[in-house]
């Protein structure tokens, strides 16, 4: 995730974000404050809607495994019982579901009603969620509840998002990943500049197995700002 938030905070049409995040890391970081404190990170908000967009457009895990409790009902469609369902991660984040979903925009997290408040905004939200989460049950399972009433638009947007999984068994390391995601991006976007080391186009394909990931790395020149 890393990688691939440097890579896009790298292309020149998103230098808009990249401006608004040295800013922000400015905001609590000096020359002889070089990163940032735990009472910090929860001002961070722009540089977490970065790291969110980056999970949305190139999530790690390509695919997410689920099994029916029961017999669910989804328009003409009956899954059984017991059917072994697999949600792809990386293609409902790129659907129509959500705009541009080919670009990079960290303002949609910040947005009134957005999915900004999904499953991965802190400890409490992630227990409220997973008690009234409607597609996965205890056992990290797919349940009919209200599948043929279809579900809420605010069910669909924060059902379309699950870099971490959803449910009870999503991520059991989740917010330390955010943690050290934001604790990093901050304190390393505050004292470098970070440059492609290709001309323009710059491109990095990705390769996948289980895994989505740059296919030889992300390769940056690294140049220290000014602070």
């Amino acid at each position: 995730t890393m990688a691939w938030c440097a890579f896009e905070l790298c292309q020149a049409q998103n230098n808009d974000a990249l401006l608004k995040l040295q800013k922000e890391a400015s905001s609590v970081l000096t020359s002889t404050k070089p990163h940032p404190n735990y009472e910090d990170i929860g001002s961070l908000t722009y540089i977490h809607a970065c790291i969110k967009e980056t999970a949305r457009k190139w999530p790690v895990a390509l695919n997410l495994m689920r099994v029916t409790t029961e017999d669910v009902h989804t328009g003409e469609y009956v899954i059984p019982k017991g059917s072994p369902v697999v949600l792809p991660i990386y293609t409902i984040h790129r659907t129509d579901l959500w705009e541009n979903p080919n670009g990079f925009m960290p303002d949609r997290w910040l947005q009134q009603g957005g999915v900004s408040d999904s499953v991965d905004t802190d400890a409490a939200n992630i227990g409220q969620e997973a008690k009234t989460d409607t597609i996965c049950d205890a056992k990290s399972d797919v349940s009919p509840t209200n599948a043929a009433a279809g579900p809420s638009q605010s069910d669909l947007r924060r059902d379309s998002y699950m870099p971490f999984s959803l449910g009870v068994r999503n991520c059991v390391g989740m917010n330390l990943a955010l943690l050290e995601a934001r604790t990093a991006l901050c304190s390393l976007f505050h004292r470098y500049e970070f440059t492609p080391h290709t001309l323009p186009p710059y491109d990095a394909p990705a390769e996948a197995f289980a895994l989505l990931k740059p296919k030889g790395g992300i390769w940056v020149v690294p140049k220290m700002r000014e602070v």
